[in-house]
């Protein structure tokens, strides 16, 4: 594999099929990640980062399963793991041939893989910046991952708020992105902070009668 250092705490690894794209994946990164980072207000990552790319899905998929003891989803394409006794962080993400395989991936482009490989590391700095303790809210983790790696910026809702709210099966992360958009708008960063770190909990009947009194 080749690598390439962003820092004394991040490196990333890739290979041949990388080779044309991994300098635009680098420049994203490296454009974003302090803004990450800032978000979080974290001046320093607690442990070492490292981000693979995979030229082999098969065994991608392998490792993560013997990572986290679960298997990934037929459409998952890349992971973060972070957890409090882990020796370094990691990320885990497919290179751009394999994720074209998916079908459900299969107008994936550069743009979309940089993006992504950001979204993980946002995972990455809300572990950290919770404290490893993770609100049960899926939507509040993956809409600021979204949100942050600039995922999805003109998207619009597409089901009634409550279904993202309370059906704990919904996935759907353009709407999570429109729902973290409005939860920007409808608290300040620190206290949308002490909800992303598990301090404090979402008021959902308040985010309710935001998110209808501006769609009248």
């Amino acid at each position: 594999m080749l690598k390439h250092i962003i820092n004394d705490d991040i490196e990333i690894f890739y290979n041949e099929c990388d080779q044309k794209y991994i300098g635009k994946i680098i420049s994203y990164f490296e454009l974003y990640y302090k803004d990450v980072m800032n978000y979080f207000n974290i001046s320093k990552m607690d442990k070492k980062i490292i981000i693979r790319l995979w030229d082999n899905s098969d065994s991608f998929r392998d490792e993560l399963k013997k990572v986290t003891g679960n298997d990934m989803p037929f459409w998952a394409i890349g992971s973060s793991k972070n957890d409090r006794n882990d020796e370094y962080s990691r990320i885990d993400y497919l290179s751009l041939k394999e994720i074209k395989k998916i079908d459900y991936h299969k107008d994936e482009t550069v743009a979309d893989l940089k993006k992504g490989i950001l979204h993980e590391f946002v995972h990455t700095c809300n572990s950290q910046s919770c404290n490893y303790n993770y609100p049960k809210e899926y939507f509040l983790t993956e809409g600021v991952a979204t949100y942050l790696a600039h995922q999805y910026d003109n998207c619009e809702l597409n089901v009634p708020i409550k279904t993202i709210l309370d059906d704990v099966d919904y996935v759907e992360y353009e709407n999570y992105r429109y729902l973290f958009n409005k939860l920007v708008e409808l608290y300040s960063h620190d206290d949308l902070l002490d909800i992303l770190n598990n301090k404090t909990k979402l008021d959902y009947e308040k985010v309710i009668n935001y998110i209808n009194d501006f769609s009248k």
